[in-house]
């Protein structure tokens, strides 16, 4: 009965289905060992194996972690599902074979272990152990965090190796090249030149010779036909570091430029086969990698990146690439923003130094001058500025109100313009103080936080014309009390007349003479008392024909005399006062006092009025369509200026080769109305943009003109809230577009 038992038993274990109880479940592997033919094997039917290697076995294929087993002296291998990426290609014939056998690549790394552990030796624990194994048909660089145990057998015996282990190549990978773009963005910030920038950043990535065995930049030269060679790492052979590639004829080339250059795209690249020993190391394959300008398309150049032949180039690994040639790019882009800030730095001094007017610069609490250009200095000869703070330069204007202007504004941010302000200086170390007087504004500037630190002066000196205007309201007054005297010269003049019948006829004539004089002087006055732009021309040639037409007796009398005298003496003074301070004058008047509701087709009529004569002998056609703006609110005289100064301009600016058209149109939107002046004349060249709108700037010389005009307009659409804009080319004509803001 036992017998038969027993032998029962062992029918029950020699059956295909007891295996199933011996692996039950498992997944696929489970179904490996379950449809595997043991009894063919070393270690034989699996109902004769130690019960210590069946729990194992059900352990390790229940669980979701990886494991294996490696069993007898000849380390058979079991695993489980979750071990199977470990193996890559060596699946499914890795099941049952010899761990030694089937790892024999890293057999000299592990085996020692191994065997240490079945003499007996202690369990072995590893975290990140690089190990490279051949799973995916080359040596792959891989990372391990796993622990080898003894396992025995039924009677006590080590007969076997117990793993749990956990892949950490990912990690591992993940912190190189995050240590490896966190040393980029460190040490290329602040770097100064774009040569720098790509030697530096080749260095850093040499120090990741696993993820980069090697790299280049090239960057695009200004035609974009050609690459320069910026930076390079490693010891590279003579065909892959060319200085300069032309990228038509790259396809003679080892790296294919032009086609990155054309798709935008990185694109793979097999290095040739170089037999020197010195070559061997390096890798089969490259990438190149555009360089883009930040936020846009546009390419600055290219990153060539040696790709590992112990990685999988995934998208993880070309997401890293992607992202150094972003920084580079980054880096780049700060440098060519600092060299154009620089440029635009000294582009500012540089207009300063040369500009027509008292410019400097003050900083810091003490206001120093940092900036003292020619025009300034000539303010005070001899007495040192630059690099000295204000009071210790100037201490004569401490107790004046320009002082305490200056803190003011050094502490508000608030411009501050004076018109003809007093000013006690000394024009000369130890020298007197003179009466000065100045136009100027102090424009406060600010540092890179927003914060106050410095002034901006720009200054006009108009001594000679407020002693001048004081002078002028001295002549007022003379010429009243000579308008009196002429007066009752005319009424002695009359009864003469009447005595003397034989010259009653040109006595009376003289008498009509003199009362239009004194209206043209009334008029004189009133003009030359709100304006300086007084009808001087007028008072000279009246006060010449009153001296032809004066009997000469009247001219003998001392009064007549004297008072002829001086009036001959101011005009002249006036004339020469008038003619040098006329155009910074214009510079100077307060815009928009009289804004109203102003037509301005009636503008345009006036201004084409008074150059009528300038239109026939141009030869003009003028098309006007501004029904669309009836009425622009706006200071009439300044409309007149704006439209007068580009309709004149687009007259004298005429080609030679064409008759000259001009179109004005006008059209609103919704922030602005917007007046256009078109014309088919000379045009120019905006290459010189930083021109056309500067004082005393001409882009044509072959006509007259202060080269102020649109200057002029400038100003007084940007006084008002407005703006303007420019389109020309060369022979082809120039549009001015002004913004007029509702």
């Amino acid at each position: 009965m036992e017998h038969t038992d027993a032998s029962s038993d062992s029918a029950k274990q020699n059956h295909p289905h007891a295996q199933h109880s011996l692996f039950p479940g498992g997944g696929q592997m489970g179904e490996l060992m379950r449809a595997y033919n043991w009894k063919n094997h070393a270690l034989g039917d699996p109902a004769h194996w130690p019960a210590s290697l069946q729990t194992g076995l059900r352990m390790i294929l229940h669980s979701g972690h990886p494991m294996f087993i490696w069993w007898s002296e000849q380390l058979y291998m079991f695993h489980n599902d979750a071990y199977l990426p470990a193996l890559g290609d060596k699946h499914p014939q890795a099941l049952g074979a010899q761990a030694q056998q089937m790892w024999s690549e890293i057999w000299w790394q592990i085996g020692g272990i191994v065997e240490d552990i079945l003499k007996g030796g202690p369990s072995f624990y590893a975290e990140e152990l690089h190990i490279e194994l051949k799973r995916k048909g080359f040596m792959e660089e891989t990372y391990w965090t796993f622990s080898y145990s003894s396992m025995p057998d039924d009677q006590g015996k080590i007969n076997g190796i117990f793993c749990a282990c956990n892949e950490v190549t990912w990690t591992v990978l993940a912190k190189r090249r995050q240590q490896t773009t966190k040393d980029m963005a460190e040490i290329l910030a602040g770097l100064p030149t774009m040569e720098q920038v790509c030697q530096t950043a080749c260095q850093v990535m040499a120090a990741n010779p696993q993820d980069i065995p090697f790299s280049l930049i090239y960057l695009l030269q200004e035609n974009a036909s050609e690459a320069r060679l910026m930076g390079y790492s490693a010891d590279l052979p003579e065909p892959l570091v060319q200085p300069l590639i032309v990228l038509s004829e790259s396809d003679k080339a080892i790296w294919p430029l032009l086609e990155v250059q054309q798709h935008k795209q990185p694109a793979m690249t097999v290095l040739p086969h170089f037999p020197h020993e010195s070559e061997t190391d390096l890798p089969h394959k490259a990438v190149i990698l555009p360089v883009f300008q930040p936020g846009g398309e546009q390419m600055m150049g290219f990153l060539i990146l040696g790709v590992s032949d112990k990685l999988t180039y995934d998208e993880v690994y070309q997401i890293f690439h992607k992202l150094l040639a972003g920084q580079i790019a980054n880096s780049l882009a700060s440098v060519q923003t600092s060299m154009e800030v620089e440029r635009q730095k000294d582009r500012l001094e540089r207009f300063f130094m040369q500009a027509p007017a008292a410019i400097c610069v003050a900083g810091g609490p003490d206001l120093v001058f940092e900036l003292v250009n020619p025009i300034y200095q000539q303010l005070f000869p001899n007495r040192p500025l630059l690099g000295r703070a204000l009071l210790e330069a100037l201490p004569e204007i401490a107790d004046q109100p320009i002082w305490y202007i200056l803190q003011e504004v050094l502490q508000t941010g608030e411009t501050f313009k004076g018109e003809e302000v007093l000013v006690r200086l000394a024009r000369q170390q130890g020298a007197p103080l003179e009466d000065s007087y100045f136009n100027f504004i102090y424009q406060a500037r600010y540092d890179a936080q927003g914060k106050v630190d410095g002034v901006l002066v720009f200054a006009f000196e108009v001594t000679d014309l407020a002693k001048a205007r004081k002078q002028l309201e001295q002549n007022e007054r003379a010429l009243q009390d000579f308008t009196r005297e002429l007066a009752a010269a005319n009424e002695e003049l009359t009864a003469a007349n009447e005595e003397i019948s034989a010259s009653n006829e040109d006595l009376s004539e003289v008498n009509e003479q003199l009362l239009r004089v004194n209206a043209d002087l009334d008029n004189f006055i009133y003009a030359a008392s709100h304006d300086l732009k007084a009808p001087i021309t007028n008072i000279e040639g009246l006060l010449q024909t009153l001296e032809r037409n004066l009997p000469a007796e009247s001219l003998e009398q001392e009064v007549i005399k004297k008072l002829m005298t001086m009036m001959q003496s101011s005009v002249e003074r006036f004339k020469k006062t008038i003619q040098e301070l006329t155009e910074i004058t214009k510079l100077q008047r307060d815009p928009g006092e009289d804004i109203s509701q102003v037509s301005l087709a009636e503008v345009i009529a006036e201004v084409q009025l008074d150059l009528q004569p300038s239109i026939q002998e141009a030869g003009a056609q003028l098309s006007i369509e501004v029904s669309a703006c009836p009425f622009i609110h706006f200071s009439a005289k300044n409309l007149r200026s704006i439209v007068y100064n580009l309709l004149s301009n687009a007259l004298k600016y005429r080609s030679p080769t064409r008759a000259l058209c001009i179109q004005i149109h006008c059209h609103e939107t919704s922030s602005y109305q917007i007046l256009s002046i078109t014309d088919n004349g000379l045009g120019m060249n905006l290459s010189q943009q930083d021109k056309i709108f500067s004082m005393f700037k001409r882009l044509h010389h072959h006509v007259e003109g202060s080269g102020i005009g649109l200057y002029i307009v400038k100003k007084i659409i940007e006084n008002a809230g407005g703006k303007i804009e420019v389109e020309s080319q060369v022979e082809q004509g120039s549009t001015f577009r002004v913004f007029f803001r509702f």
